[in-house]
């Protein structure tokens, strides 16, 4: 398979044009609705964000089996946005908990989460002071901030080592505060293969009902990414 950057930008162009919708930051919603074909939008794009954009899009690369090939290919497509130091370590640590907790029959826990995370994200936490003991000790606080790339991926680690269900999690998102929908759709999306499902149905079942791209278009899409990629 293809993980080329022009195979990035043309799918999420595509999907865009295909269902636009008013869900994205003001600068990057006006830049899609203007662009027209993934070079163009290669060709436009300033990837200098340090936010957590690159990050929301990153759980799911945590089905392939090789840790290598999850952070090669997390990595090819958040420079694409997000090429700083904030916007690729979010992507990176997001896409590596989401592949321990696919792969690995370890305990969610700060030593073996963060020793794992730490090991495969050495190159950058080594090159840069501020992250030497990201993971070693807890964090709390808003997700908020300049560097909310980093934050959120702060914020998913804690709430992964420390919560035994979905509706925990999402519980201790909102009480966080800040930017809580992208910390919830990064957590429960990893921690859905490990704790207990118990979110009211209506959070699975009432999601844009009547849209093509709503509930069972998501369900059947996890489905087909798992038979896919899973082994």
């Amino acid at each position: 398979m293809s993980w080329e950057q022009l195979d990035f930008a043309n799918a999420w162009v595509d999907v865009f044009k295909r269902d636009p919708r008013d869900a994205y930051s003001r600068n990057f919603q006006k830049f899609l609705v203007e662009v027209n074909s993934g070079l163009e939008f290669l060709d436009t794009i300033n990837p200098i964000s340090n936010k957590n954009g690159a990050a929301m899009r990153s759980a799911v690369f945590g089905v392939l089996d090789n840790p290598s090939e999850v952070f090669r290919v997390t990595t090819s497509q958040a420079e694409i946005t997000h090429n700083t130091v904030g916007g690729l370590f979010g992507a990176q640590a997001v896409a590596l908990m989401s592949h321990y907790a696919l792969h690995l029959d370890y305990p969610m826990d700060r030593m073996h989460l963060a020793g794992y995370l730490r090991g495969h994200l050495y190159p950058i936490i080594g090159a840069h002071e501020p992250l030497s003991n990201v993971f070693l000790e807890p964090w709390e606080g808003r997700v908020a901030g300049e560097e909310i790339g980093i934050i959120t991926a702060k914020a998913t680690f804690e709430l992964l080592i420390s919560c035994n269900s979905l509706r925990q999690i999402l519980q201790k998102t909102i009480e966080r505060g800040g930017d809580t929908d992208s910390v919830a759709a990064i957590a429960l999306g990893i921690a859905s293969s490990r704790m207990i499902d118990d979110l009211p149905p209506f959070m699975h079942n009432r999601l844009e009902v009547g849209s093509k791209y709503g509930s069972e278009f998501l369900k059947d899409l996890g489905a087909r990414l798992m038979r896919k990629f899973s082994r």
